[in-house]
């Protein structure tokens, strides 16, 4: 009994004496090492605070103020800004292995399918609650402070009911297309008789030689991803350049001129004509530098510690790469404010880390070309056929919108009509 009591005694002591030997220790291990500097934070917020939905803005803000490579904690995830092309290049050349990971997020887990894949954009109207939520970790720990668990409880609960819809949708395209199949092989025809091969074809015919691996999880979220990253991105880039070209009617009118000499009003534009539109193809490329699809690159985690721009970074480290700062930086740019699509033909823009739309390194945007030849075509299908004016002697306004894509806030509308070169052609149609 003696030796139990001197033992309940001593345990309590000998348990903070241990935890004081640890937090020394880690100190200075701590003060061992060079870490990026790091703007005043909140208990357990940490810099969420400084946050607001249209979250590259004031992220360029803070770079500003502190350097182009600076720490943040966004509740328990530390993460790395970065602002800077040297930088940039840094981690998507010398650690692009290690920055080859994707941070794990809530709507990771629920919306792809386990991480089996991860959604390019998630749904704009929770960006800024998801944004704050899954930074801290993917379970709401005993941890975490019973707000927070309050908003991750109903956080998770909408992105169930959106799961559930989605899965609703691809589940009845997956049997309409399953059955389609089945009747062509009886040949009794598919369901647009016309036997074309769509991708969700291609991706039951993997299924059906490797049926463990792609699953019907794998299939939608593959189809998720296709879809979310390969028409909102095409159409939000499309209307910014609309906008930007009708408050600049004499770029319109150039890229119309271009588009009569090089095409011509006997035909109508094809993929073929697009190397040739040079002022065209610089619209769009300026167009990406003010009004980049994704601002903030999509994020990477650090899988062991490395060093960038001299600092020490730790393995798990969630980076940011703020797209839209390095391409308004005056630094790198002549007049970055302006709309100035000659920058592209002059080869500007040639050289450097500084422009990167669709990201960097072995993790960069597969779809690059694909998406910059269905935006040209379809700007030049509308230059070519119609006329534009705005809607009103104002200006088309281009203020941001919410949202990790950067909609507009206020949608385009614009008044067009054949131009009279066309009418013969378009009647035809």
């Amino acid at each position: 009994m003696a030796a139990a009591a001197l033992l309940q005694f001593l345990l309590p002591s000998l348990s903070l004496f241990l935890f004081s030997i640890l937090l020394i220790f880690h100190c200075r291990r701590q003060n061992h090492r060079r870490l990026p500097p790091s703007p005043p934070s909140f208990l357990i917020l940490g810099h969420l605070h400084l946050l607001n939905p249209s979250i590259h803005r004031p992220l360029a803000a803070i770079s500003a103020a502190h350097g182009p490579v600076i720490l943040l904690r966004f509740g328990s995830r530390t993460v790395l800004l970065v602002s800077s092309p040297s930088a940039v290049e840094e981690c998507f050349t010398v650690h692009d292995v290690a920055f080859a990971n994707r941070p794990h997020f809530l709507a990771g887990k629920i919306l792809g399918y386990d991480f089996t894949r991860q959604p390019t954009l998630i749904v704009r109207e929770m960006v800024s609650e998801g944004l704050q939520l899954s930074a801290a970790t993917v379970n709401a720990g005993d941890d975490m402070p019973e707000f927070m668990r309050v908003a991750w409880r109903g956080l998770e609960k909408r992105l169930m009911r959106l799961r559930r819809r989605r899965d609703e949708f691809w589940g009845k395209l997956i049997v309409l297309h399953r059955e389609r199949r089945q009747s062509e092989d009886n040949g009794s025809g598919g369901v647009d008789g016309e036997g074309r091969e769509t991708l969700m074809d291609v991706m039951l015919s993997l299924q059906n030689s490797d049926p463990e691996r792609y699953t019907d999880d794998i299939i939608k979220g593959l189809m998720t991803t296709m879809f979310s990253a390969g028409t909102d991105s095409s159409a939000s880039t499309t209307e910014w350049t609309m906008s930007l070209l009708l408050n600049h009617p004499h770029v319109l009118e150039k890229a119309a001129t271009e588009l009569d000499t090089t095409v011509g009003h006997e035909r109508s534009v094809s993929k073929d004509d697009l190397p040739n539109l040079i002022y065209s193809n610089s619209i769009i490329h300026e167009t990406l530098r003010l009004y980049p699809t994704v601002p903030l690159l999509a994020p990477h985690e650090t899988s062991k510690d490395c060093t960038v721009a001299g600092f020490d970074v730790f393995a798990g480290t969630m980076l940011l790469v703020n797209a839209w700062a390095i391409h308004r930086d005056v630094g790198l740019w002549d007049e970055p404010e302006k709309f100035k699509s000659e920058r592209f033909m002059a080869g500007e823009a040639a050289e450097g880390y500084k422009f990167m739309p669709f990201g960097m390194g072995r993790r960069r945007c597969l779809g690059v070309g694909l998406a910059i030849r269905m935006v040209a075509l379809m700007l030049a299908t509308f230059v070519q056929c119609f006329e534009w004016e705005k809607v009103s002697p104002e200006e088309v306004d281009m203020r941001e919108g919410p949202g990790l894509s950067m909609p507009k806030a206020t949608p385009l509308e614009a008044l067009y009509k054949p131009r009279q070169s066309m009418v013969s052609l378009l009647s035809q149609l």
